[in-house]
């Protein structure tokens, strides 16, 4: 009979729309982890954000930021850099 305050995560990564949009292919990694703590609900966030590229004809997530790295970056990561910037900057 008690109501509880949550929240909701939506829309992380675009798994279906993945050839659609250059930019479709930058998701994130969430991790939140909530607790008590004296009395006190504490919490913490982690945010990383992946890339979904083609390996051998087959999608594989990796992690963002050694790919962002690189000295070359192809036509695409290029694309995806700009809004990767974007993000990690904000956060």
């Amino acid at each position: 009979g008690n109501s509880k305050k949550g929240f909701a995560i939506y829309s992380l990564a675009d798994f279906i729309a993945y050839d659609i949009y250059t930019w479709c292919h930058l998701s994130a990694y969430l991790k939140v982890r909530l607790w008590r703590e004296e009395g006190l609900v504490m919490s913490s966030v982690e945010v990383k954000p992946l890339i979904m590229t083609r390996q051998n004809a087959q999608l594989k997530l990796r992690y963002a930021q050694p790919l962002m790295e690189q000295i070359q970056l192809n036509d695409e990561l290029k694309d995806i850099k700009v809004l990767y910037d974007a993000v990690v900057t904000r956060s």
